[in-house]
């Protein structure tokens, strides 16, 4: 307790110990390796050079009582993002001078510093403590629906002796609303893309949605051709992101396909449950891959600290990479392969941060946080239009070299968000976020075609059933909203059909 370089040390480690604790269902353990040895290496630094002019008790407290002000940095300016007098460059030169006036204070005090150390290391040591427990917890005592096995299908025996394959591409773009909402929510005209896609033999649904207003859960539920609640009847009550997430790497659709003999290839979207499916042979565009360096864990990390403004500027040019690398590389997957292959495509546009303009041209955001930051029309429809360009680069590229037709769907897994309101049932939130774009193309007639608001559950079932003889049967179309407060499954399918 009397130690003056303990607390320095937990405070550094605090804020990574605590987002994976609060995060166990969807980081891993090698997750927060890189950032443990910045933070050691950090401390130590300013250890160093601290030292050299103050003593050492005096040392620590300022080089902990930085380090809290540093990663508390989002929270205080969320605590003035109400006050339209209040900007960033504001808050941001308050935290300075704050920092600096502890600092100035500690310097000159004459007063020993034992107690306050002692006080200090045993603060430091209980809220580290509360989170460490909890990773133990979760680890030794995981809960029995964290499974990546739920699921209430089973494998299909294909018959070996099924010819002629096709490739599949799924491609999914991220928040790509149908194009009623276009018209009517952002005043756009989409007809363009859809009339390019008819021209390619698309059958580009009328009225179609998603099954759930968010990725994780709707692309779950995609590639398991079934909805969350149905599979995971025991969740409600006790939701956890990753108990879901993990039904993505573990999924239906995947082990069907490699049943019947496909590659499947990963493209890594670089955000959420997307970026490196183990269940995959292989992952493209892994850019934000490894072992150590980890885009999901730094951003969490940094997404509060003063690091933030930065780290806008830093990600921008990475996203932008992993997003155009993802636009080059799908059309070159058949090259040298000498197998049918199942291809999953996540593209991270139309989907906020808006990093693209119509053109492709980099455009300067504020921020990067997908989740928390109000709609920009203007800047959805340039982002949408820029995506509506490489989908179609890629349609032509890829139907104009493939040696045999392929299967290509094209999908939103939701809409875009720019009515607010979900969770209060306001239809017109509602339908706006659960209107998707979906096409499909299909090399050749089939007996089941999709239909007038089809919804992405029942994909592959008709996928299935077309071209490899199965017999699934097709779910009645729903959509459900998640109950953050209890996490039960609500049906709000009537309220975006009423008018």
């Amino acid at each position: 307790m009397k130690s003056t370089l303990l607390h320095p040390f937990i405070f550094a480690f605090f804020p990574i110990i605590f987002i994976f604790s609060a995060n166990t269902d969807i980081l891993q353990p090698n997750e927060i390796v890189l950032p443990f040895i910045i933070m050691t290496a950090t401390t130590l630094i300013l250890i160093f050079l601290i030292r050299r002019i103050l003593r050492k008790e005096k040392t620590s407290v300022i080089i902990s009582s930085g380090l809290i002000l540093f990663f508390s940095y989002g929270y205080i300016f969320n605590s003035f993002d109400n006050l339209l007098t209040i900007k960033e460059i504001h808050v941001f030169v308050g935290v300075i001078a704050l920092f600096v006036i502890v600092t100035a204070l500690f310097s000159i005090t004459k007063k020993k510093l034992d107690n306050f150390t002692k006080i200090t290391n045993v603060i430091a040591i209980s809220i580290i403590s509360i989170s460490a427990i909890s990773i133990v917890m979760d680890y030794s005592f995981p809960s029995t629906e964290n499974q990546t096995n739920v699921n209430n299908l089973s494998i299909l025996k294909f018959d070996p002796n099924i010819e002629n394959k096709p490739n599949v591409y799924f491609i999914i773009l991220d928040a790509y609303s149908g194009s009623e909402i276009l018209k009517d929510v952002f005043e756009f005209d989409n007809s363009e893309f859809t009339s390019f896609l008819e021209s390619k033999e698309f059958n580009v649904v009328k009225n179609s949605h998603s099954n759930y207003a968010s990725t994780e859960e709707s692309i779950s539920s995609t590639f398991n051709m079934n909805y969350v609640h149905e599979r995971i009847p025991d969740m409600e009550g006790k939701y956890k992101l990753g108990i879901v997430g993990k039904t993505i790497d573990n999924n239906i659709v995947m082990k069907n396909f490699k049943e019947l003999g496909y590659e499947i290839i990963n493209f890594n979207s670089g955000v959420g449950f997307t970026r490196d499916l183990q269940i995959a042979d292989t992952t493209l565009c892994e850019k934000f891959g490894g072992e150590l360096m980890n885009l999901e864990m730094i951003r969490m990390l940094t997404k509060n600290s003063m690091l933030f403004p930065i780290q806008t500027k830093l990600y921008q040019s990475d996203m932008r990479d992993q997003i155009l690398c993802i636009f080059s590389e799908v059309t070159n997957i058949e090259k040298n392969r000498d197998k049918p292959f199942f291809a999953f495509v996540h593209i991270f546009i139309p989907h906020r941060p808006f990093i693209f303009d119509q053109d492709g041209n980099p455009t300067t955001t504020e921020n990067l946080d997908i989740a928390n930051i109000n709609e920009d029309k203007e800047g959805y429809i340039n982002q949408l239009i820029f995506a509506n360009k490489k989908t179609e680069e890629i349609i032509n590229k890829i139907l104009d070299t493939s040696e045999s037709e392929p299967i290509i769907i094209i999908q939103g897994d939701h809409g875009a968000t720019v009515i607010e309101g979900i969770e209060s049932f306001n239809k017109k939130a509602i339908k706006e976020r659960y209107s998707i774009l979906n096409a499909y193309y299909f090399p050749d007639e089939v007996s089941m075609r999709p239909y007038e608001g089809i919804s992405s559950v029942n994909t592959f079932r008709l996928i299935f059933n077309n071209y490899f003889n199965s017999n699934y049967e097709l779910l009645e179309d729903r959509s459900y909203l998640i109950d953050p407060e209890n996490s039960k499954s609500i049906d709000v399918t009537e309220f975006y059909l009423e008018q």
